[in-house]
């Protein structure tokens, strides 16, 4: 699977108090996680935001898991600057779970993998620059 082509669909639940759910797709782009969101009312459905893009460099994050047990699939994402994570709805201190269907497991562990192998390829270029 090409990593260029995966756009892996998420949900956020329980954003403003569960009065709201978020939909988005992240994706690789270069050297960093793109993450599109948009918010809609989780009572009528109807959308709130516009989408919101936000790019988080990989050396900025900590660390990107993908989880899944019987009922439901999660990847958590753990980023050095909650910045990045100011513009994602919700409670987000650092961290933020993104819940994947089921069907796409395939698709969040591949992505997952291949963000993991460059972080740690440009943990050790800024280990190599040291020295």
């Amino acid at each position: 699977m090409i990593i260029s082509r995966i756009r892996l669909p998420f949900t956020l639940s329980e954003v403003y108090g569960g009065f709201a759910e978020a939909n988005g797709l992240m994706y690789v782009q270069g050297d960093q996680l793109l993450v599109e969101v948009m918010v809609k009312d989780a009572i009528f459905g109807v959308v709130k935001s516009k989408p919101k893009r936000i790019a988080i460099p990989f050396r900025d994050i900590i660390s990107i898991d993908y989880k899944r047990n019987m009922f439901v699939s999660r990847m958590l994402l753990r980023v050095g600057n909650i910045t990045y994570l100011s513009e994602i709805p919700g409670d987000n201190k650092g961290e933020i779970k993104f819940k994947i269907r089921r069907k796409d497991k395939e698709m969040a562990q591949n992505l997952v993998s291949h963000i993991n192998l460059r972080i740690s390829e440009i943990r050790l270029d800024e280990l190599d620059e040291e020295f």
